[in-house]
C-alpha cells in the first residue's frame, strides 16, 4: 500500500490484487473486495483487467456469504463469456473459473473435477494455485455427503495448513449454505466447530435457534436478514416447495450430497432428466451423472427401486 497500483508492472499487480482480494474475502467478507481507490491513475486496459479479477473474487465472496446459487450461475456465465471471447483476464485462470463452477455444480468443471459429490479435487505442487485450492476446498466441503462432513473437515485441515481466516470462512460458509439441509446431529457438531473457529455469533445463534424450532418455522427464521451482517444470508432449502414431492428420510439424506438430495426429490416427483436439468440449471449429462451416483449410494438400479427405497420398501 506504500505505492499505487499504477506504479507496478501489470503482471505483478494482477497477481497481488488476486491474493490481497482473497485475503480480504477470508478476513473481511462484509467489505468491498478491491476498493476502487487502489487503482486510481491506471489506464483503461489495466482497470479492465482488475475489474475481471474483482468480478471473480466477488463470486467467491458471494459463495462464502451464502448468495443463492442461481445468482452465482449468472455471475459465472458472464465471466465464462468474457473468457471465451478472449477479453483480457489478468490473473484469472480457467482453473479458477472451473473451481468456482465446481462449487455451484456447474457443467463446465466436470472435465477437471468430475460431477460434484463424486470426485474430490487434488492438486500437485507444480501447478498449485492458492485461489484455486481455496475454492476447491470449499466445493469439496459443500458437496460431501452429510455423514462424511465432519470427518472431511478434520482430514482437510490435517492434509494442509489452511490460509488465515480459511477455517472460520469454511465454517461460516457451511452454516450459511447447508444449515437447512443437514441432519440435526451433524449440524450441532458443526455449530460447535463454528463457534470455536470464531464464526460471527449472530450466524451461530441463528443456527442454534433453527435447531430449537425445527422446520418449517426454523426455515422461515433462517431466511430473515442477519443483524449487523447485511452481506450474509442463509440458503434456505426449497425442495419442499415441489408439489407432491416426498420428504426424504434422514437416513437417505445422510448418504447423499445436497445436490443429489435435490435431484432425488425431483426424480421421485416424476421429473425426467431433461426436466431435472432445466429445474436446476445444469446439463442433462450432469443430471445423468448425479443419477448414477444416487443409484450407487442407495443401492438401487432403477427409478422403481429408487421409489421403493425412499418409501422404505427396499434397500437397507
Amino acid at each position: 500500500m506504500s505505492i499505487s497500483a499504477a506504479e507496478l508492472p501489470i503482471i505483478a499487480t494482477t497477481w497481488i490484487l488476486e491474493r490481497v482480494g482473497l485475503a480480504r474475502v477470508l478476513a473481511f467478507p462484509d467489505e468491498h473486495v478491491l476498493p476502487h481507490e487502489w487503482m486510481v491513475g491506471e489506464t483503461a486496459e489495466r482497470r479492465l483487467q482488475h475489474a475481471i479479477t474483482d468480478q471473480a473474487l466477488l463470486a467467491l465472496k458471494h459463495i462464502v456469504c451464502g448468495v443463492d446459487s442461481e445468482i452465482l450461475r449468472v455471475e459465472l456465465d458472464d465471466l465464462w463469456l468474457q473468457f471465451e471471447v478472449g477479453l483480457p483476464l489478468g490473473n484469472v485462470s480457467r482453473r479458477l473459473l472451473e473451481a468456482l463452477d465446481f462449487v455451484i455444480s456447474g457443467p463446465r468443471s466436470e472435465e477437471i473435477f468430475g460431477p460434484a459429490g463424486i470426485s474430490v479435487p487434488s492438486f500437485g505442487r507444480t501447478f498449485s494455485d492458492v485461489c484455486v485450492e481455496v475454492v476447491a476446498i470449499l466445493g469439496r466441503l459443500l458437496h460431501v455427503p452429510a455423514r462424511d462432513l465432519i470427518p472431511t473437515l478434520y482430514s482437510t485441515a490435517d492434509a494442509r495448513p489452511l490460509a488465515p481466516g480459511m477455517w472460520r470462512t469454511s465454517m461460516r460458509c457451511l452454516l450459511l449454505r447447508r444449515a437447512s439441509l443437514l441432519p440435526a446431529g451433524v449440524l450441532r457438531e458443526l455449530v460447535v466447530l463454528a463457534r470455536t473457529a470464531g464464526v460471527e455469533p449472530e450466524v451461530v445463534g441463528r443456527v442454534e435457534a433453527y435447531l430449537e424450532c425445527g422446520p418449517p418455522a426454523g426455515a422461515e427464521m433462517l431466511a430473515e436478514p442477519i443483524p449487523g451482517h447485511p452481506a450474509f444470508r442463509f440458503c434456505v432449502d426449497r425442495i419442499t416447495e415441489h408439489p407432491g414431492a416426498p420428504q426424504l428420510r434422514s437416513d437417505i439424506v445422510e448418504l447423499l450430497s445436497d445436490r443429489e438430495a435435490h435431484v432425488t426429490v425431483l426424480l421421485a416427483d416424476g421429473a425426467n432428466a431433461v426436466e431435472v436439468g432445466s429445474e436446476l440449471g445444469i446439463s442433462v449429462r450432469t443430471v445423468q451423472a448425479h443419477i448414477r451416483s444416487i443409484y450407487r449410494k442407495l443401492g438401487v438400479g432403477s427409478r422403481l427401486q429408487l421409489l421403493a427405497r425412499l418409501t422404505g420398501g427396499g434397500g437397507e
